[in-house]
């Protein structure tokens, strides 16, 4: 009994060593970001449909532009949860966010936090992105913040994933990449891998 006790301790004291980052905007705050939804639905029993999504600027213009989409990221952020594969997590994000935080630690703290495997999912293949300012008839800044909604468990708990990437910044390079992944629980709990840096042309 005490040796079991004493397990019970260790597991608490190792998961409360991942603090929440909780500085994130809600999603009010990301209000003019174009979030679109599709009547798909995953499961473990469904396969996903791949394909080019995202803001054709971000896609197309290969000068400070992210190599990923917004849609690109959604499906990889949510693939790599569902598989438990961190390091393609880490990849997305901005070289900032790499620089200033042990992602390492975080996104292993991420995964902890989510009770479960997972097994379905709302499935967005509509996600795109909004352009902040133009600047002689280009986008200086191309920005998304998609929600990965109704993710279910094996064990019944519920949450959603939100998400902040800049596909384009043409002034601030090292920003260009995701900045924030959120974990809400149902009951309002939360974790945040990265931080959110506010941008020089709104969101």
């Amino acid at each position: 009994m005490k040796r079991k006790l004493v397990g019970i301790m260790l597991a608490i004291l190792l998961f409360n060593g991942c603090g929440n980052v909780n500085d994130t905007p809600d999603k009010d705050d990301t209000s003019t970001i174009s979030e679109t939804k599709s009547a798909l639905v995953y499961s473990e029993s469904t396969e996903q449909n791949g394909g080019e999504f995202g803001h054709k600027d971000a896609v197309n213009n290969k000068k400070n532009v992210s190599r990923f989409n917004a849609q690109e990221q959604y499906d990889i952020i949510i693939s790599s949860f569902i598989a438990n594969e961190p390091d393609k997590i880490k990849e997305l994000f901005c070289e900032k966010i790499k620089n200033t935080h042990n992602l390492d630690d975080e996104i292993n703290c991420a995964m902890q936090f989510i009770d479960g495997k997972i097994v379905s999912y709302f499935v967005d293949k509509a996600v795109s992105a909004n352009g902040g300012a133009v600047e002689n008839g280009d986008y200086i800044d191309i920005h998304a913040a998609p929600w990965i909604l109704d993710i279910k468990t094996d064990t019944g708990a519920n949450y959603d994933i939100h998400f902040f990437s800049r596909l384009k910044y043409l002034n601030k390079p090292d920003e260009i990449g995701v900045q924030f992944i959120k974990i809400i629980k149902d009951n309002g709990d939360s974790y945040t891998i990265g931080e959110y840096f506010k941008g020089d042309y709104g969101a």
